[in-house]
């Protein structure tokens, strides 16, 4: 599954194992399995307005605008990786990082914050339970204040305030929950009060359901309720 309108990351990725599986193709009778890719969530929430094309280990992976809230799932082979965004149409250079991906691992490659930043954060799996759902919110709107997250009517999170570079690279850890009655709906509402900052209730997830990881996140800006940087929550896959 590929999310927004980013399928040529898709078709990227599909060529390197599609390219890894004929490499190691033998007979009918000796088949080497797929060499494994570290499976990377690609998400942009930084409110800049400059437009920006990516770069893996300085090749162009598509000419696809990231702007504010574009996601897309990636795939690399394991090791060293430079992510960078570029000014698009040129090469001045926006943003990049450097970090080492396991080929068995899940990842969420942030930008965000204005000047642009960029982290990668791993899943921590090592609490998994096929019975529970695991969660983490994050906080990415520098204006939101402290937040109470929800679930349907069921309060998950409170008092989360926007999170630093440190928090966000040490946010790899998700809470279990066993369900929800209404598994389906998202509302973030300033922290103490019924005051809703934004709620979603057509989830790119669908539902929240055992066995998989999910990340809500809050993005955009409570100052632009008109912008198309405005505040938003919106979830996605951490273990698929």
């Amino acid at each position: 599954m590929l999310i927004k309108k980013n399928r040529v990351w898709a078709a990227v990725a599909l060529l390197a194992a599609v390219t890894g599986f004929s490499s190691c193709l033998k007979n009918d009778s000796n088949i080497t399995p797929t060499r494994p890719q570290a499976q990377i969530w690609f998400m942009n929430v930084s409110t800049s307005t400059v437009p920006a094309t990516f770069y893996d280990n300085d090749v162009k992976v598509s000419d696809s605008i990231i702007d504010f809230n574009f996601y897309s799932r990636y795939a690399v082979y394991g090791g060293a990786h430079k992510f960078e965004l570029r000014k698009q149409g040129g090469d001045s250079v926006i943003v990049n990082n450097i970090s080492t991906y396991d080929s068995t691992g899940y990842y969420t490659f942030l930008m965000f914050d204005n000047p642009v930043k960029a982290i990668a954060i791993p899943t921590n799996t090592e609490n998994y339970d096929q019975t529970k759902i695991g969660i983490r919110f994050l906080n990415l709107s520098p204006d939101a204040g402290p937040v109470d997250v929800y679930i349907g009517s069921e309060k998950i999170d409170s008092n989360r305030n926007y999170m630093s570079t440190g928090e966000l690279m040490s946010a790899s850890n998700f809470k279990l929950f066993s369900s929800f009655s209404i598994n389906n709906t998202v509302t973030i509402k300033a922290a103490g009060t019924d005051d809703v900052l934004a709620n979603s209730t057509d989830l790119p997830v669908t539902s929240f359901t055992q066995g998989n990881f999910y990340t809500i996140y809050l993005a955009g800006l409570k100052a632009h309720p008109s912008g198309s940087d405005k505040l938003l929550v919106n979830t996605f896959y951490s273990l698929y």
